[in-house]
C-alpha cells in the first residue's frame, strides 16, 4: 500500500514537468486571471451603476423638497418629507431640513452632521445608526430662504463590494463551488481513472449528500465558537485532502471516503459562507453583499466542469488535472488567513 502511494507521488511529481502539464497550468493561470479580472470590472460596474441611480433619486428627492418649499412655503417642505418619511420605502434614506442656522426643522436625523460643510454640493459621511457606522452619501443643498436641505442614502452595501476583505471572503468560499461541481460533474470518468466502476460513483454519491448535511451543522455549531475566517481555511483545507484522495484512490473503500472528505467540505463551506457575511457586514445591507457574492459563486460553479475538461484535454490525464486544480483550495486558504473582520469606526453624528 505504501509503495503504491509511493508510486502515485512519483507520477505527480513527473506530471508537473511535462510540456503538457505546463501548458496545462498556465491556461489554468490564464483562467484565474481572467476570472478575477471579469469579476473585478463587474464588482466595479455593479457598484457604480448603483451610484448613479442612488444620486438619480437624491437629486429627485432634493428638486421634490425645493419645489414644495417655494409653491407652499416651509409647511410644504415639512409636508413633504413627512410624506417621505411614513412612505418609508427605503429605510436607508436621510432627510433633514434645517433653518438658515442649521437648526433642526424636520427629518429623521436629530443634528447637522459634522462632516458636511456650510457649502452644498455632493458628501460621503459616517452616520451611526443602530450602534453601527454605515457610510451615507448626501447631497447638501441651499433652497430659498436659506433653509439648508439635506437627502441622503445609507450606501454601506456599496463601500463593501470596494473593500479588500469582502474579496478576500469572497475568494476564501469561492473556490469551493467551482471544484466541487467540477469534480462531481467529471466523477464518473475520473473513478473510471483510477479503475473504479460506475456502481461505485453512483455510491460515493449517495455518501456525499449525507455527509454534507453532517458538515453544515458542523460548520454552524462552529461558527459561532470560532473565527469564521479559520473555518473557511480549514473546510478548503478538507477539499484540498478530498482532491488528493482523488489521486490515489484504487479500492471502493477508498472512494467512499473521499465522497464523504468532498462532502463534508461542501456542507461546512457553504454554511460558514452563509454566516460570516452577517457576521462581518451586519444583516442590514445583506441582500445586496451576499447576492454580489452569491451571483459569482454560482458563475464559478457554471464555469468549473469547463476548465476542468479543457485541462484533461490537454494533458490525457485526471491526475494531472487535480495536480493543477490544487491551485484554487490552496489560493482560498491564503484568502482566509488575511480576511479579518473589517474595523467598524464609530463616529459622532454631530457635536
Amino acid at each position: 500500500g505504501g509503495r503504491g502511494h509511493e508510486e502515485s507521488g512519483s507520477r505527480a511529481f513527473r506530471l508537473l514537468r511535462s510540456t503538457s502539464v505546463r501548458l496545462a497550468l498556465g491556461y489554468a493561470l490564464l483562467f484565474i486571471l481572467s476570472s478575477a479580472f471579469l469579476l473585478g470590472v463587474l464588482g466595479w460596474r455593479t457598484a457604480e451603476h448603483l451610484d448613479q441611480a442612488t444620486a438619480a433619486v437624491i437629486v429627485a428627492d432634493t428638486r421634490a423638497i425645493g419645489d414644495r418649499l417655494r409653491d407652499f412655503g416651509l409647511a410644504g417642505a415639512v409636508r413633504a418629507i413627512a410624506e417621505r418619511l411614513r412612505r418609508a420605502p427605503d429605510e436607508r434614506a436621510i432627510y433633514l431640513l434645517t433653518d438658515p442656522d442649521r437648526g433642526p426643522v424636520t427629518g429623521n436625523l436629530s443634528a447637522w452632521p459634522l462632516e458636511v460643510a456650510p457649502r452644498p454640493g455632493w458628501y460621503q459621511v459616517g452616520l451611526v445608526r443602530d450602534d453601527r457606522r454605515h457610510t451615507t452619501r448626501v447631497l447638501h443643498v441651499l433652497l430659498p430662504g436659506n433653509y439648508h436641505l439635506l437627502v441622503g442614502r445609507d450606501v454601506e452595501d456599496r463601500e463593501a463590494l470596494r473593500t479588500r476583505t469582502f474579496w478576500l471572503v469572497f475568494v476564501a468560499a469561492g473556490s469551493q463551488s467551482l471544484v466541487s461541481t467540477a469534480l462531481i460533474f467529471h466523477q464518473v470518468a475520473v473513478l473510471d481513472s483510477r479503475g473504479l466502476s460506475a456502481g461505485v460513483s453512483a455510491a460515493v454519491l449517495s455518501v456525499m449528500g449525507p455527509v454534507s448535511l453532517a458538515g453544515a451543522m458542523a460548520g454552524g455549531f462552529m461558527s459561532d465558537r470560532f473565527p469564521n475566517r479559520l473555518l473557511l481555511l480549514a473546510g478548503q483545507a478538507i477539499l484540498g485532502i478530498g482532491m488528493l484522495l482523488a489521486m490515489v484512490m484504487t479500492e471502493t473503500w477508498q472512494a467512499l471516503i473521499y465522497g464523504g472528505v468532498i462532502g463534508f467540505s461542501s456542507g461546512s463551506v457553504i454554511t460558514v459562507a452563509a454566516v460570516i457575511w452577517p457576521n462581518y457586514y451586519g444583516r442590514k445591507h445583506l441582500g445586496s453583499i451576499r447576492g454580489a457574492a452569491t451571483m459569482a459563486m454560482v458563475a464559478g460553479a457554471a464555469l468549473g466542469p469547463l476548465p476542468f475538461a479543457l485541462t484533461f484535454d490537454l494533458t490525457g490525464s485526471y491526475t494531472s488535472v487535480l495536480v493543477i486544480f490544487m491551485v484554487f483550495p490552496a489560493l482560498s486558504m491564503v484568502a482566509a488567513l488575511f480576511a479579518f473582520p473589517p474595523k467598524r469606526r464609530a463616529l459622532p453624528v454631530s457635536s
